[in-house]
C-alpha cells in the first residue's frame, strides 16, 4: 500500500515538473535593460550594502549563540 501511494505521489510530481517546464507565459513582462538604473535613481551603494549584510550576519550569529547557550 505504501509503495502505491509513493509511486502515485512521485508520478504526479514528475508530471508537474514536466508541465511546468513546457508551459509558456500568457503575457510578456515589459522589457527594460537591467544594466541601467531608472531615471532619477542612483546606483547601488556597495559600502552601505556591505555594512547592512555584516550587521545582519552579526545579529544572526548573536541570536544563534544565545539560543544554543540556553
Amino acid at each position: 500500500m505504501k509503495k502505491i501511494i509513493f509511486l502515485t505521489i512521485f508520478s504526479l510530481l514528475g508530471l508537474t515538473l514536466i508541465f511546468a517546464q513546457t508551459s509558456t507565459p500568457t503575457s510578456t513582462p515589459p522589457s527594460t535593460p537591467a544594466s541601467t538604473p531608472p531615471k532619477g535613481k542612483k546606483g547601488v551603494d556597495l559600502a552601505c550594502l556591505r555594512l547592512a549584510v555584516e550587521k545582519r550576519e552579526d545579529a544572526l550569529k548573536t541570536a544563534r549563540e544565545n539560543y544554543f547557550n540556553k
